[in-house]
């Protein structure tokens, strides 16, 4: 009795060893729902919108087009005048249907709404977002673009997404498909202009090295941290002194203390962002005319694990490098990584997000991991040799302490017998 409950233990020691492995890896591969920037196009004035009505009764059947008017209303046989802007097609044909049922009480009615004008939505970085009509039904994305006001200083004609309803499912069409010279919008398209990545912004608990320059150096030690010393080696032999400037660590409001101009708001501003802003209240302040700002990260660092030929964490003088430059870092990946399902893991204002990215795919460059931000973690899945490989390593370990559990039962019950002898 004693040997069974014995080897149960281990049995359920080692079980729950593997379970708790099983809950990690679950969490690690968790994948976070991207939020869509597709639109549904709603109703405004002087559209055109084909609606049917059908049912078991005869007099109930419409089948007609309708102009909203200036205000934004439908007049519509048998119920009263309504107001439609602002409404999708399926809020618009709940309303007319419920409306029906109130007015005539009948219970079957199927109502669909349909635009008969050509619409295209147009979001992100374009001057003047919103939904636009057509008179012609070939429609181009620079069409729409144009529509919209033309890019902003942070957009990008290349980096554009085309969203489509499809089949009552929401698409995002290939890049390869609707940057071809032949492509043409269709009617309820929304497109997408996606801002240029334009650097690491600075988030709390950054360091950041901010150094100002001047004709006059004298003038602008005001505005510069010292240098500090620090010892590099372990012994007395080896060991040679360096120097660096200390950085202001941004508070968890992401706020500085800046000599003079006291504290300073730089959560979300880029490191250029963070010097213009610096230069401009030194200069209009009166406190140094030529001032020039210039602002790093400290702690600027990217860690790579997982199937890689040198897993580490990576220290980034520069504020822009991607995913394949990192992978770079770490020596590529071995021949049992996975490329097509490589996690980023990222933590933005106390939250963290996981990312999955396909390193073979022509809209790599689309994903918001593809450039990195400070203290991402990118994990290379092994493939599925190595984790059955795993699998079976497991397997033996569980054998062998079931095995030297046995051992030493047994050993126990022979002294116990010599003793008894």
């Amino acid at each position: 009795m004693n040997r069974i409950i014995i080897i149960v233990s281990c049995f359920a020691l080692f079980s729950c060893k593997s379970l708790e492995k099983v809950v990690y890896m679950q969490d690690v591969t968790a994948e976070t729902m991207e939020i869509s920037v597709y639109q549904e196009i709603v109703v405004q004035p002087e559209d055109l919108l084909k609606i049917v009505v059908s049912g078991n009764t005869p007099e109930l059947r419409i089948d007609s087009t309708y102009r909203v008017d200036a205000g934004g209303y439908i007049d519509f046989p048998k119920i009263d005048r309504f107001q439609a802007t602002g409404l999708t097609r399926e809020q618009l044909s709940a309303m007319i249907k419920k409306k029906i049922e109130d007015h005539d009480g009948y219970k079957d009615a199927v109502v669909t709404t349909e635009f008969e004008n050509f619409k295209i939505s147009v979001f992100g970085e374009v001057r003047h977002q919103g939904t636009f009509t057509f008179e012609d039904d070939r429609v181009t994305i620079a069409d729409a673009i144009r529509k919209a006001g033309d890019v902003t200083g942070s957009g990008r004609k290349e980096n554009v997404v085309v969203m489509r309803k499809q089949n009552g499912r929401i698409e995002k069409l290939p890049s390869t498909t609707i940057l071809s010279p032949a492509f043409n919008l269709q009617k309820n398209d929304v497109v997408y202009l996606a801002p240029v990545y334009q650097g690491i912004v600075v988030q709390p608990k950054d360091i950041l090295t901010i150094i100002v320059s001047s004709r006059y150096p004298e003038m602008a030690i005001t505005f510069n941290k010292p240098l500090s010393s620090y010892q590099a080696g372990s012994t007395a032999v080896s060991s040679s002194y360096s120097q660096r400037i200390l950085g202001y660590l941004v508070d968890i409001e992401g706020n500085i203390d800046y000599p003079v101009l006291g504290k300073l708001q730089v959560l979300g501003l880029t490191r250029e962002q963070v010097s213009y802003m610096i230069q401009t209240k030194l200069i209009e302040g009166g406190h140094l005319g030529d001032a020039i700002v210039t602002t790093e990260f400290m702690n600027f660092k990217i860690t790579v694990l997982g199937e890689v030929r040198s897993p580490n964490s990576f220290n980034i003088q520069d504020d822009r490098i991607t995913i394949l430059e990192a992978i770079g870092r770490a020596g590529d990946l071995t021949i049992y990584g996975r490329r097509d399902n490589v996690l980023v893991t990222r933590e933005q204002n106390g939250v963290i997000s996981h990312h999955r990215v396909d390193l073979r795919s022509a809209t790599l460059t689309q994903s918001p991991a593809y450039y990195l931000q400070q203290n991402d973690v990118v994990y290379v899945e092994p493939n599925h040799v190595v984790a059955e490989r795993s699998g079976i390593n497991e397997n033996r370990t569980l054998g062998v302490a079931i095995s030297f559990a046995s051992v030493l039962i047994s050993l126990a019950t022979l002294l116990r017998t010599l003793n008894v002898l």
